[in-house]
């Protein structure tokens, strides 16, 4: 390892290395503060921020009790690496008992008199090198503070509790770190705000910021004083304080521990509490951007958008740039100013939709600009959607695919090749899954599993079925990732979305608008959904209908109406039922089919049931008749159905999008007979005898948990399988070979004499 000291010398000496950290993060988190505390309380005061209610802070001030430092014990994950005191997770949750009485006193003083031992103060700081980054300099490396468990059990307490208030007074724009927030949510935003921005031919500015050292550089005072303008409450502010009242570090570099070093700025990187006092640090900025009339965004969905955050990540959707750049640039300056953020010029990129770049423009904007796309949340936006595919998904294809041919010569097992696909292939493809709203068609999976199935097998002629492998273990198969379930899973959490109708996606009431008169939630259940509003010329909704028409196919779903499609507006439905009159069913709660059922029979409501629950007018008794015509017309086609599959239930059902799309996932893989169902029929037929559905059961369940040895389970498998070249399928092959068992000689080589005669 060699670094560059201040002297602009590379030195590959371990010391010199050490002292190089050491004097960089001192100088790191040496306050630069240059404000007075009045100053300081006058800017907050501009600016107008969501207080706490009484009862939050209640909550959030008042005592621990046993039941949640146990909780924050046993939910932080396990293998991490202790603080300096060596003790890590494992060794607390194992004496908890014997520890609880020692470590009990010390919380309760510290709930009481907000101090700490003074060695909880201390981190050891590890530092890990940023991808592409120059591996010379010390700021392209991430500081990691390892903390005593001890002080991480009092971060975590305090992070569990403000983490379910944080929703109430971050806005939407803000998504890191919150609870029900997504950084799709940036994404599909991001996406839903250039479809318009380019049908409307606005011109448009989108500027990523790029934070110089931003949780390093925050500054306490005005940290502590944004926790009083949010109204956490004096015990939760006291408690803060004493976290951040006289803290250490030292650096550990080859083995080496520096000498220790003050801090006095920055929230530690390593501990669960400080992103969430990062985010709540970074909304008196955006609260800024927006309150600010002069400062232009782009209008969609009803709504102003100005800017998105992702910890610190910042995305700014900037109209009229001659007039709102310059505003942008000083608020970010007075912001900068008390809270220690600093822009680097030379990484923020600006990116230029529907405006003609001038000289003067240029100069107005002292950012990188990025004619043709930028890169933002590891996704490479594009000026036009269409090149989203194009920049992304192939890129990455290809470096998958000369991964897979650079270790397909390595020594490695079925499985064990199956899981290179499970831990590495699958959550880079998966990522984009669920960031790109870009339509997939069933050809490109075809093209990718060749390139898998060449690196399963060795190049070789594969001795199992794809298909067989991708299935679950249940059905007989090894769980090989399918991408195409694993994609579809992810557009479909995108229409739960529309369908729980989220506060926390701003980005829903943009496709809303596109949909005319029908809300979001009913177009899963319409096949025509392109002639629906302007659906067709929106890029992120026609693409995810599109590959959920792909999936219903999967599941064998043809009928053309089901219960919850929606009766107005549904070019599904003959022409005759699109009369205005319609409308007032809808006004009057009649919205869906399933609104004209008993819900318990199925069975059709009579015209009467139907004036007594909804009030419908007596004189739409015809209207009554027509839609029970059209229902039964479509009943006996077989183009209407009253029940839903698993996955549909799914979208009218779910409360939340979290853990979603490896639940959908399960259903869809989990469709589809057993692969143990024709070789029941095949060893019936080698051993010549009945095996009975109880005996093959077991004999099925034994393949895999008969050993925990992974070699054990795969020779299990494979044998079950017939996965192995006898004599006589080698002679089928090749008829030059001899049919004949090769060690006998004289018998027929079959499974049944190799394996077992």
């Amino acid at each position: 390892m060699a670094i560059r000291t201040a002297e602009d010398e590379v030195t590959y000496d371990p010391k010199k290395i050490n002292l190089t950290f050491h004097d960089f993060y001192c100088k790191l988190y040496t306050s630069e503060r240059k404000h007075t505390e009045a100053e300081l309380h006058s800017f907050l005061e501009g600016i107008s921020l969501p207080k706490l209610s009484e009862t939050d802070q209640e909550d959030l001030n008042s005592p621990f009790t046993p039941e949640e430092i146990l909780e924050a014990i046993t939910s932080m994950p396990p293998n991490k690496s202790p603080g300096p005191d060596g003790f890590p997770r494992e060794f607390y949750k194992a004496f908890w008992p014997q520890l609880s009485p020692i470590f009990m006193p010390m919380l309760e003083d510290f709930c009481k008199n907000g101090v700490l031992p003074d060695s909880m103060h201390t981190a050891r700081i590890t530092v890990l090198l940023k991808k592409d980054k120059d591996p010379l300099s010390c700021s392209s490396f991430r500081p990691i503070s390892l903390l005593d468990f001890d002080y991480k059990i009092i971060t975590k307490l305090l992070a569990k509790r403000l983490n379910t208030l944080l929703p109430k007074i971050i806005k939407a724009d803000q998504t890191g770190f919150i609870r029900d927030r997504y950084s799709s949510d940036n994404i599909r935003r991001l996406f839903d705000i250039i479809d318009q921005v380019n049908a409307q031919k606005t011109p448009v500015l989108l500027a990523s910021l790029d934070a110089e050292k931003a949780f390093d550089r925050m500054e306490w005072s005005f940290l502590f004083s944004v926790l009083e303008k949010f109204n956490m409450g004096p015990n939760f502010i006291k408690w803060i304080k004493s976290l951040y009242s006289h803290p250490n570090a030292m650096v550990t570099t080859n083995g080496l521990n520096s000498d220790r070093f003050p801090l006095e700025r920055g929230t530690r990187q390593g501990c669960s509490l400080s992103p969430l006092l990062y985010l709540l640090g970074a909304e008196p900025l955006a609260e800024l951007i927006r309150s600010n009339p002069s400062i232009m965004g782009v209008s969609a969905g009803g709504l102003q958008h100005k800017i998105s955050l992702y910890a610190d990540d910042v995305l700014l959707y900037i109209s009229n740039p001659e007039k709102s750049l310059p505003l942008i640039l000083d608020t970010i300056a007075q912001y900068g100013k008390f809270s220690g953020y600093k822009i680097n010029f030379n990484k923020s990129t600006v990116c230029p939709l529907n405006i003609t770049l001038t000289s003067s423009m240029k100069t107005l904007c002292p950012f990188q600009w990025k004619t043709h796309g930028f890169q933002y949340l590891g996704i490479f936006i594009t000026p036009d959607l269409n090149s989203l595919f194009k920049e992304n998904y192939l890129p990455l294809l290809d470096r998958i695919k000369n991964d897979l041919q650079t270790w397909i010569s390595l020594p490695i097992s079925l499985v064990g090749r199956i899981n290179v696909i499970r831990m590495n292939v699958l959550p880079r493809l998966n990522y984009l899954f669920q960031m790109l709203p870009c339509y997939l068609p069933v050809s490109f999976f075809k093209t990718t599993n060749q390139s898998i199935t060449k690196f399963i097998w060795g190049n070789k002629k594969p001795r199992i079925k794809f298909s067989t492998l991708s299935k679950p273990e249940s059905k007989g198969g090894l769980a090989l990732p399918s991408l195409q379930l694993y994609y579809w899973s992810a557009q479909i959490r995108n229409m739960l979305t529309w369908i729980t109708n989220r506060q926390e996606s701003t980005w829903i009431q943009i496709e809303a608008q596109s949909c005319g008169s029908l809300p979001l939630s009913s177009i899963i259940f319409i096949n025509n959904f392109s002639e629906v509003g302007n659906i067709a010329k929106t890029f992120a909704i026609y693409s995810t209908l599109l590959a959920w028409r792909d999936c219903k196919k999967y599941l064998g779903i043809s009928s053309q109406i089901c219960s919850h499609s929606p009766i107005v507006g549904n070019p599904d439905l003959p022409k005759a039922l699109r009369d205005a009159n319609f409308n007032l069913w809808h006004t009057l709660g009649i919205r869906t089919f399933s609104d004209l059922f008993h819900q318990k029979t199925t069975t059709l409501k009579s015209f009467q049931e139907l004036c007594s629950e909804f009030d419908v007018p007596r004189s739409h008794f015809f209207k009554y008749l027509q839609i029970r015509h059209v229902i039964s017309s479509f009943t006996s086609k077989r183009r209407f159905r009253t029940q839903l599959n698993e996955v549909e239930t799914l979208l009218v059902t779910a409360q939340s999008i979290k853990g979603k799309i490896s639940y959908i996932y399960r259903l869809l893989s989990e469709k589809g007979s057993s692969s143990f169902t024709p070789l029941k029929i095949i060893w019936e037929k080698d051993l010549g005898l009945t095996i009975s559905n109880e005996l093959w059961a077991e004999v099925c369940d034994r393949v895999y948990c008969s050993s925990t040895s992974v070699k054990m389970k795969e020779s299990n498998y494979t044998f079950l399988y017939k996965f192995y070249y006898t004599p006589l399928r080698l002679h089928r092959m090749k008829t030059d070979m001899s049919p004949n068992c090769k060690r006998c000689t004289s018998e027929s080589g079959t499974y049944m004499h190799v394996f077992w005669s």
